[in-house]
């Protein structure tokens, strides 16, 4: 009997043992469900309605454009600009129709200062770029009192740009070389005037890191660079006997001439001094 007694103890003594391991289980689940937050909903900005009045009269059935990053419709009430945002604050530029694209700024729901439209030219402006740099793409800008105009360069170096009549109007020019774009200072523009266009300094190349040194990626024709037979695709490995570690891209913008680059081109090494 004693024996009989000590087996259904053991027995007892188990289940109790899994009964204790269960609720421990379903304690740590419900733990769980408690402690881990639901995560709030994102949170939508509501939209704002910002209007900007006008120095001056508003033509009628103006075709407005208001373009701050992505396009965004604005439209004349009241003699009155007024679009809807989601930004407490920012830029844009107001484009309507017969007049010159003005640039504006925006602050809790109005403009800065008042917009005053400039009528576009009846004659666009006109003049030239010279020297061209053969295959290259120049692009001019024409700021008059604050309203702007921007056209390409044509090859020959000619341009025009319609912009407002208010004078005067500074000229910058701007055009790509190799991976950078080259801007030019605002200078002062005069009709039919001939400007040069931005040329780097130094050495006249460009180049980006690559690897095991840098890549020449643009070459300026007549430059130290170019007289030194530099070829846009070769790879400087060493300047004056100094690794590519200790030095940038823009080691070339102040390199003095006659220094030593060693450079890589296919399967040879060449050495120029530019």
């Amino acid at each position: 009997m004693d024996r009989n007694l000590r087996l259904w103890g053991a027995r007892f003594g188990a289940l109790a043992g899994l009964v204790g391991v269960a609720a421990a289980v379903a304690s740590f689940r419900n733990l769980t469900a408690v402690t881990t937050p639901t995560p709030p909903p994102p949170v939508v900005p509501a939209p704002t309605e910002v209007t900007c009045t006008f120095d001056g009269p508003v033509p009628p059935g103006a075709a407005v454009r208001m373009q701050a990053g992505p396009d965004l419709p604005g439209r004349v009430v009241a003699g009155a600009l007024t679009f809807t945002t989601t930004e407490r604050a920012g830029s844009g530029i107001l484009r309507v129709t017969g007049f010159s694209d003005l640039p504006f700024d925006w602050a809790e729901g109005a403009c800065t200062v008042p917009l005053r439209l400039v009528a576009l030219a009846s004659a666009p402006h006109r003049g030239r770029v010279a020297p061209m740099v053969e295959g290259s793409k120049v692009s001019v800008q024409l700021l008059c009192d604050n309203a702007r105009g921007a056209a390409d360069v044509g090859p020959d170096g000619s341009f025009e740009v319609l912009v407002a009549t208010v004078s005067p109007c500074q000229l910058q020019l701007s055009r790509p070389f190799g991976e950078l774009v080259l801007t030019g200072p605002w200078v002062g523009f005069e009709e039919g005037g001939v400007y040069p266009p931005p040329a780097p300094e130094g050495l006249g190349v460009a180049a980006v890191s690559d690897g095991a040194g840098l890549r020449v990626v643009a070459v300026e024709p007549g430059m130290p660079a170019a007289r030194a037979g530099l070829r846009v695709g070769d790879l400087v490995t060493s300047v004056e006997g100094v690794g590519p570690d200790e030095f940038s891209p823009e080691l070339f913008d102040d390199l003095p001439q006659g220094r030593t680059l060693r450079i890589t081109r296919g399967d040879t090494e060449v050495v120029v001094r530019p």
